[in-house]
């Protein structure tokens, strides 16, 4: 029973990539209007924005995937969960940005899929609709708590929007998910470090998690050393900062990073004059 289980859920992924192929050319051909109107998604996310046809092709292509299976004297609750499952892992694939409609999709045959409510999200703020991402990362960290990625890309997003006080146990916790990721324990240093609001700074935190986050670098990413001195500041151990933002700044010099190399020129100054670097909102790097 398993053996044919996973061959049925192998003919739905073949049936689902034709039909990927199948609109890419579309796409190619036509444009993006021919499968899904980006903007109706962007605007609205919540409704479905699809071409006709495509959404006929896809009907009628799952169809045939489960008249297989039950071809095989499969149960019908086990059909279900194939098409499912198939579709969305479709849908979600990695390695390209995908069209809103396809993740869209995979999100309305797959709600409790964590990992199709992470990448909707991705796109979503990708969009600029950040209050649309948040909701499908929250989601996405409701069905699977230890989810990391989408954890971290919830406490992004929420910096963006300005929410940075519920960015931070996001942080904290795709740190406790994933101990050696250094996007995640350089963020939580930033913020713990920089945030204006005294009531989130907690410079003994920062430290620790600039000082992994460079340990787990070899001290050789010349914004993880800015990071680590934005923190010794927060701490009050100026002489640190000032070694540790001079190391960065030769590091961004001969990287050519000019713009960093201001930046961390600048905060250097205020160390030189016992002052940390405190903002409204820190600025998170790209990942």
């Amino acid at each position: 029973m398993l053996g044919r289980l996973h061959d049925r859920l192998q003919d739905l992924r073949g049936v689902g990539t034709a039909l990927a192929h199948r609109v890419d050319e579309r796409l190619r051909v036509h444009g993006a209007d021919a499968v899904v109107d980006v903007e109706a998604v962007r605007v609205d996310p919540d409704r479905h924005h699809f071409g006709a046809e495509f959404m006929e092709d896809r009907r009628r292509n799952v169809i045939r995937g489960a008249m297989r299976a039950v071809d095989d004297q499969l149960q019908p609750a086990q059909v279900e969960c194939m098409r499912k499952r198939a579709l969305a892992e479709l849908d979600v694939a990695a390695g390209r940005v995908l069209q809103p409609a396809r993740l869209a999709e995979a999100v309305r045959i797959e709600p409790d899929f964590a990992i199709a409510h992470n990448n909707f999200g991705i796109l979503l703020a990708q969009l600029g609709n950040l209050d649309a991402a948040i909701k499908h990362y929250t989601e996405a960290v409701r069905i699977d708590p230890g989810y990391a990625s989408a954890r971290h890309n919830l406490a992004r997003t929420l910096v963006e929007a300005d929410k940075v006080p519920a960015a931070i146990t996001h942080f904290r916790e795709a740190t406790r998910l994933r101990p050696n990721w250094i996007s995640p324990m350089n963020n939580l240093a930033l913020i713990l470090a920089t945030y204006e609001d005294p009531e989130f700074r907690n410079g003994a935190e920062a430290v620790w998690a600039a000082e992994r986050a460079c340990e787990l670098a070899n001290y050789e990413r010349p914004e993880l050393l800015g990071t680590l001195a934005a923190a010794y500041a927060a701490a009050g151990r100026f002489s640190d900062a000032v070694a540790a933002a001079e190391g960065g700044l030769e590091l961004a010099r001969s990287s050519g990073l000019e713009g960093l190399s201001e930046e961390i020129q600048d905060n250097l100054s205020l160390f030189k004059a016992q002052q940390p670097y405190i903002v409204r909102v820190p600025k998170i790097p790209s990942d």
